[in-house]
């Protein structure tokens, strides 16, 4: 599976030793997320794991499902005990947020076409909302 387009533990490290805040790391994570989705090269990998036997699309799923939480959950373990109010449980935060972007990716690709800048602006919106919840999780 090539995860090369999106968020890797390097580019979150990375991220943190720029001084990057919590908002900043999120959006740059959901825009690459939003980014490789829009795209046709995700689209291809999803038929072809659809042409799979199940078993092997379900585990290829689940690891790339659980790469994208762990680094996401990370960031926000990270970054929120530095400011000093640490997440509770930051994985289940980090679920809540990429089901929020997946769902309405896939929500719209039932309604409409979606281009690269609805998703990017809709990610972006995604992660005002997140961070406005803060409290909750």
């Amino acid at each position: 599976r090539d995860l090369h387009s999106f968020p890797t533990r390097r580019s979150s490290d990375l991220n943190r030793r720029r001084g990057c805040t919590l908002k900043a790391c999120l959006r740059q994570q959901v825009q690459t997320m939003m980014n490789a989705a829009s795209s046709g090269d995700l689209h291809q990998e999803a038929r072809l794991l659809a042409a799979a036997p199940e078993q092997v699309s379900q585990a290829d799923w689940q690891l790339f499902y659980e790469h994208i939480i762990d680094i996401i959950a990370r960031d926000i373990d990270d970054l929120t005990s530095a400011d000093g109010r640490p997440a509770r449980d930051p994985k289940r935060a980090a679920k809540a947020l990429v089901a929020m972007v997946a769902g309405w990716f896939r929500m719209q690709l039932f309604a409409e076409a979606v281009t690269v800048g609805d998703a990017v602006a809709f990610g972006e919106r995604a992660v005002e909302l997140f961070l406005a919840g803060r409290s909750a999780w």
